[in-house]
């Protein structure tokens, strides 16, 4: 069963563009 309390983002290309604004994005949302 997925446990949705506590979710996990593989985030790939986030060294640069959009990969990385998302990166941002997801981390500032906690």
């Amino acid at each position: 069963m997925m446990n949705r309390d506590n979710p996990v983002w593989l985030i790939t290309g986030c060294s640069t563009g959009f990969g990385r604004e998302l990166a941002k994005l997801v981390l500032a949302r906690g």
